[in-house]
C-alpha cells in the first residue's frame, strides 16, 4: 500500500502503439510537448533514416547523399522543437 502513496495509474491514448510512440506521450505527459507535431517530426526523421540506409546499401551514392542531407535537416528541426520545451 505505501508503494502506491502518490502515485496514479495513467491510461495510455490509443494511438500509443509503439514504444517510440510511449515516449512522445510520455514528453507530453512530464513536459507538455505537443505530442501530435513531435510524433510528426519523429516520423520524418525516421522515414529518411530508413531510406537513406537503403540507398547506402543499393549503391546509389547521391541518393543516399541527398538522404543525409535530408535527414540530417530534420533530425535538427526536431531537436530545435524539442529545446523550447526541454529549456523551460
Amino acid at each position: 500500500e505505501s508503494i502506491k502513496k502518490g502515485y496514479s495509474v495513467a491510461t495510455l491514448p490509443s494511438w500509443v502503439k509503439t514504444q517510440s510512440d510511449f515516449h512522445i506521450w510520455e514528453f507530453e505527459v512530464d513536459y507538455d510537448v505537443p505530442a501530435k507535431e513531435h510524433k510528426k517530426l519523429t516520423e520524418k526523421e525516421r522515414v529518411l533514416e530508413e531510406k537513406y540506409k537503403r540507398a547506402v546499401c543499393e549503391g546509389r551514392e547521391k541518393d543516399a547523399e541527398k538522404l543525409y542531407a535530408q535527414k540530417y535537416e530534420a533530425g535538427v528541426k526536431l531537436g530545435h522543437f524539442m529545446e523550447k520545451y526541454l529549456k523551460r
